[in-house]
């Protein structure tokens, strides 16, 4: 068995060359960074799989994040920043859901 330690760029280019994703380059990076920080919290090394991380993960842009999980919230939250917060935090009840600085949205399938 061969293994090969990645950086955190190295990694990031792994998943952006990822024909069937379609990350930006900022969600690349921050998975790249919260499978190495998984690593360090646990204390073993994580197999870097991309096709198992496309299928684990998906980037969300606003809209999308609320059309397909506005049914997560129970209320008539007629303000979209109210209702974003409460899809966020409900995504983050059962998952992960990692804020971007670009305004999207990771969010790990559950």
């Amino acid at each position: 068995m061969l293994k090969q330690t990645l950086s955190t760029n190295e990694a990031a280019q792994i998943l952006l060359c990822d024909d069937y994703a379609h990350w930006t380059t900022e969600a690349a990076h921050v998975l790249a960074e919260y499978y190495e920080d998984l690593s360090e919290d646990i204390g073993e090394d994580i197999e870097f799989d991309r096709v198992a991380i496309r299928c684990e993960f998906s980037e969300y842009g606003e809209q999308d994040l609320i059309n397909n999980f506005h049914d997560l919230v129970s209320s008539n939250v007629e303000e979209r920043d109210e209702l974003m917060g409460e899809i966020v935090e409900a995504l983050r009840n059962r998952s992960t859901c990692i804020e971007l600085d670009n305004g999207n949205f990771l969010v790990q399938e559950f």
